[in-house]
């Protein structure tokens, strides 16, 4: 099974508020209900991961999970959820 771990980057974040920000996406995922992340520690650092692998998993399943992940950072950075 394909296993993808990955972690928001915003410059001038210290990484105590990246590890923040990434576990508050995970959260603002799973409230969704639409895809299932789980998490580790990589480098002593929270990591989301995602499974790819799966007999059921397509490739829409990784579209809808990056645009769910990219919406709260965009609103957070002021910008629109959507690209236009």
């Amino acid at each position: 099974m394909g296993v993808v771990c990955f972690r928001a980057r915003r410059s001038g974040l210290e990484p105590a508020a990246l590890d923040r920000l990434d576990q508050e996406l995970l959260e603002a995922i799973h409230r969704t209900g639409e895809v299932f992340l789980s998490h580790t520690r990589l480098l002593d650092r929270f990591t989301l991961r995602m499974a790819l692998g799966g007999l059921r998993t397509i490739s829409w399943d990784g579209e809808v999970c990056w645009e769910l992940l990219l919406a709260p950072l965009r609103r957070s950075a002021g910008r629109p959820a959507a690209d236009s």
